[in-house]
């Protein structure tokens, strides 16, 4: 222990140090100012010039040209849906990684990656190391591991979750016997935190193993590891110290269900904070039902996607309201054409209650499958296109047996684009007339499910009439660097940036892009989601993005293109 003897002694030690890092700084300064007054007017000019010069480089150059680590770079690896947090525990808790590991975590918004901070001469231990894992993506043999570009690392550590863990968040334990088990903190303490988790039925395997030596008596200020059985509700109170927990980003539908089970007082607290079920799949501008106590039940449409909530445009008008995913439940009606986003099957929805749907899969051969599944855990997706050309029983010229299946909710089915509601909120850059305008999309009546009203300043807008007068702003020039809008398919409504294109018909000049998902974030520089589309110029509008996002983002667009042609 360290006396206060010890402690003043070492202060006035760092405090000489400054003094003597102060004075020096300050010869040097008075040092290079004698050396100017001896120069010519003319290189002063000059000097003065090239400083103005880099500090308007330094003004304008992006944060991520800064490197995350000094000898670390950043890496992600492919991994199946649901297993982010026990890859990250996984590697964390690894003996063998101790050396080459830096750092590991998963991003809430950025499903199936796990990021990992290791240093370059172990990247053949590390993909060794990955390649024990059933959970973690192959591909020819090999975990699907890329290194982020360098312009990207900073930008993808800022999208952590770094925020301090406070009483009521969900995390997951990464020591003791309990590692990789979801929990919840329902004490804090300067030591660290009372964990709330679910108690094993059977052994656990490392209690199989023989103890050999002696056994470590703790400290009174570092108390042992999961010691502390005591049973709350059915639930056991872990003592865990403040590196052995680990922020969740998702939880599987059964763990939780079997918190709720336990009626505690801390977890119904705590219901809010919930991170997303592994399950579940959201989108942004979806149509959701909100089912919250403290509201009326009303209907929106997903507006953003965080953490721990969503926020929902509400279609009463009454601004976006940020819900908890145990609130929010999508809405699909008979006839809908959805997918499982776990199983990947599809097929046309026959029945929907409140919290699931009964869904009719269709094969080639006429016969047919029904299975059931939540509403939370399907997407919309387009159907099927059937060739009147090709007939399932040998016959030419014959449509297949089975009925045509009914059509979708998509833009297709829209008397314009502009009135589909999942670009409400958007605001584009169209053509009306041949003079280049500012549209911006609003909820609708009941006929439509959105209009389009000119922008005329910043504050004022303006009905249009006649929605076929307005022209999207394709992409054409490859030289575009600016934000777009998915405007048709299902995923409609979502920003992109380009990353590459091709010359799909070269007599007509239609361009082929490949584009990458983002997301927007007011005042700062877009984040990716790491997912990348193929859409043709015709399915994108050029978004009224604001100068200064421009020029925020402008580093960022380049760096996506270049990369691309490496």
């Amino acid at each position: 222990m360290i006396s206060y003897v010890e402690v003043d002694s070492l202060f006035f030690s760092v405090v000489g140090a400054s003094v003597n890092v102060l004075e020096a700084v300050s010869t040097a300064r008075h040092r290079h100012e004698g050396q100017l007054g001896n120069t010519p007017p003319e290189r002063k000019e000059h000097r003065e010039l090239c400083r103005r010069g880099l500090r308007m480089r330094n003004k304008t150059a992006s944060f991520a040209a800064r490197p995350p680590l000094e000898n670390g770079s950043l890496w992600r690896v492919k991994c199946q849906r649901g297993c982010e947090d026990q890859i990250v525990v996984w590697l964390t808790s690894a003996n063998a990684l101790k050396d080459i590991l830096l750092s590991a975590f998963a991003i809430s918004t950025a499903r199936t990656w796990v990021y990992i901070q290791i240093q370059p001469p172990g990247l053949s231990t590390i993909k060794a190391f990955l390649a024990s894992s059933a959970a973690i993506i192959q591909s020819y043999d090999a975990p699907l591991l890329e290194e982020m570009p360098f312009e990207e690392q900073a930008r993808t550590l800022e999208m952590r979750d770094d925020k301090a863990l406070q009483v009521y968040d969900w995390v997951v334990v990464t020591e003791g016997i309990y590692a990789g088990d979801l929990g919840c903190l329902v004490a804090s303490y300067e030591w660290g935190w009372d964990v709330l988790v679910i108690p094993w039925l059977l052994p656990h395997e490392s209690q199989d193993v023989r103890q050999r030596g002696m056994v470590t008596v703790p400290n009174l200020l570092t108390p042992d590891l999961n010691s502390k059985l005591e049973v709350d509700r059915g639930l056991i109170v872990l003592e865990c110290p403040h590196q052995g927990v680990l922020r969740a980003t998702a939880a599987p539908l059964e763990i939780l269900a079997l918190f709720q089970q336990s009626e505690h007082p801390s977890v119904i607290a705590a219901q809010p904070q919930a991170p997303c079920p592994t399950e579940w799949c959201f989108e942004v501008g979806e149509l959701v039902a909100i089912s919250d106590a403290a509201m009326h039940p009303c209907i929106g449409h997903i507006f953003q996607i965080n953490n721990n909530d969503l926020d929902i445009n509400l279609d009463n008008d009454s601004g976006i309201h940020h819900c908890p995913y145990i609130f929010v439940c999508k809405i699909f009606v008979v006839g809908d054409y959805v997918r499982w986003v776990d199983t990947g099957r599809e097929g046309v929805v026959q029945h929907a209650d409140q919290f699931h749907i009964t869904v009719v899969q269709l094969y080639e051969d006429g016969h047919h499958e029904e299975f059931e599944c939540a509403k939370n855990s399907v997407i919309k997706a387009l159907p099927p296109k059937l060739d009147p050309l090709v007939s399932t029983i040998g016959a030419p010229f014959l449509p297949p047996p089975s009925l045509p299946l009914p059509p979708s909710q998509s833009y297709e089915h829209f008397e314009h684009w502009t009135h589909d509601h999942r670009l409400v909120g958007r605001e584009f850059r169209v053509r009306i007339g041949g003079k280049a305008k500012v549209v911006m999309l609003q909820k609708g009546t009941n006929d439509h499910g959105a209009q389009a009203y000119i922008r005329r300043g910043k504050r004022k807008l303006e009905l249009l009439a006649d929605h076929k007068l307005i022209e999207a702003m394709h992409p054409a020039n490859p030289r575009n660097y600016e934000r777009w809008i998915v405007i048709r398919g299902e995923h409609t409504g979502k920003y992109v940036q380009a990353i590459r294109y091709d010359r799909a018909d070269k007599t007509k000049g239609s361009l082929q892009w490949t584009v990458a998902i983002i997301e927007p974030i007011l005042g700062e520089l877009d984040k990716l989601t790491g997912e990348n589309l193929e859409l043709d110029s015709a399915s994108l509008c050029l978004e009224a993005e604001s100068d200064a996002s421009k020029w925020r983002n402008m580093k960022f667009s380049r760096n996506l293109r270049e990369e691309a042609r490496c």
